[in-house]
């Protein structure tokens, strides 16, 4: 999950006073929903469903994206993971992990389509989160690299927001997930769920490490578990004029949910102290 934002400066995209984030719906199947909520009262919406258009006849299913209104172009756009594009049971996922999508209408009501196209990166990665850094004049997109044993965090750099895109930071050390970058206290900053159990802070766009978020009841069970995927949840942190909040999920299957079909578990809520 992640929250939509307004232009380029990675702010929360706020209408009727409400904050939109877009959830990978997990199931028998997936898709790329959208929800909606105040933060006073945490009243989640469901809004509508996002789906793909390559250009082959195909409406697909992409999930795990960042969606943004780009003020400055006039359009809605998104970096997607490709679980649906050029990949099946047998094949896998297609080249590269990420596609971009864009639209000239919102797209966060009802049942509505981007067309998309591949980024044509380098590996395998997932999870983008795209953002347009003014200082440098370059797109900046954070991803989780598929890396020889683990997924790690890796920042990648370019001219133009549907690429070419190199790496300009990482991997980290850390496994990864839900590679976010967020703004707090007047900078950017990078966080990132893992098999840790914890969600790591690190610096933008170097990448050294910065800490953890503290809890008062982490997202994850206490005890022992031998679910490994536990804390590999994903850190949606926004600013808020009274302090800041952050929205993520736990890993808890739906009970009777058949192997290997997967779903998410629960929505938690934090705001600061």
């Amino acid at each position: 999950m992640r929250f939509v934002t307004e232009g380029r400066s990675n702010e929360p995209y706020i209408e009727d006073g409400r904050y939109y984030f877009t959830f990978s719906a997990r199931s028998f199947g997936s898709n790329l929903g959208v929800a909606s909520f105040t933060p006073g009262a945490f009243d989640v919406r469901f809004e509508g469903v996002i789906l793909f258009d390559y250009g082959d006849g195909e409406l697909r299913n992409d999930v795990a994206a960042d969606l943004f209104h780009d003020t400055a172009s006039g359009e809605w756009r998104a970096f997607v993971s490709n679980f649906s594009t050029g990949g099946d049971g047998l094949t896998g996922r297609a080249k590269g992990g990420i596609n971009v999508a864009w639209s000239h209408s919102s797209p966060l009501h009802g049942f509505s389509v981007m067309r998309a196209k591949s980024l044509d990166l380098e590996g395998m990665n997932e999870d983008p989160d795209g953002y347009y850094d003014t200082g440098a004049g370059m797109w900046r997109l954070f991803v989780s690299e598929f890396t020889p044993g683990r997924i790690r965090a890796t920042l990648l750099e370019s001219a133009e927001w549907d690429g070419p895109y190199h790496r300009i930071a990482g991997p980290v050390e850390e496994d990864s997930t839900g590679t976010t970058l967020v703004r707090c206290g007047g900078r950017m900053w990078a966080l990132f769920g893992s098999a840790d159990r914890a969600i790591y802070v690190r610096t933008y766009p170097g990448l050294q490490p910065a800490g953890q978020l503290a809890f008062d009841h982490p997202p994850w069970p206490a005890g022992p578990s031998d679910n490994w995927a536990e804390g590999r949840v994903w850190p949606a942190f926004a600013e808020m004029p009274d302090g800041a909040m952050l929205l993520t999920m736990d890993r808890d299957n739906f009970p009777g949910m058949p192997r290997p079909n997967w779903t998410y578990g629960k929505l938690h809520f934090y705001r600061s102290v």
